[in-house]
């Protein structure tokens, strides 16, 4: 059993650094719909910026980004997500939100936590 759980952790562990490495940008959209495994996009408007901050813990990523009182007006924040590039990368990972109305007296942070898990199957 020891060793098990020797190798799952260090799977866990190697899971969780790539993750992190690869989730280098965020985004907010517009799109209401909810995310399902094949979505390459958050769908909708999208605004997409680097992570402004990092933090890892055993078994998650936790990114963040600042959406400033000129960003996005005009728009609902409804659904956030994560990617390895600027622009042309695929959509890592994503959830719906509460509903932001984006406007000029509003600065936003958003905070995304990937949690990873190890299934025994």
């Amino acid at each position: 059993m020891t060793k098990t759980n020797t190798i799952l952790n260090g799977i866990m562990s190697n899971a969780v650094s790539y993750i992190d490495t690869q989730e280098t940008y965020m985004a907010v959209s517009t799109d209401t719909t909810a995310p399902t495994v094949s979505d390459t996009t958050l769908g909708g408007t999208e605004l997409r910026q680097a992570v402004l901050s990092s933090s890892t813990t055993s078994n998650s990523i936790i990114k963040e980004v600042f959406i400033s009182a000129s960003q996005f007006n005009g728009n609902t924040i409804n659904k956030a997500g994560t990617y390895s590039a600027s622009s042309g990368a695929n959509l890592l990972g994503a959830s719906l939100t509460n509903s932001i109305v984006k406007n000029a007296t509003t600065e936003v942070f958003v905070s995304i936590t990937t949690t990873v898990s190890v299934v025994n199957v």
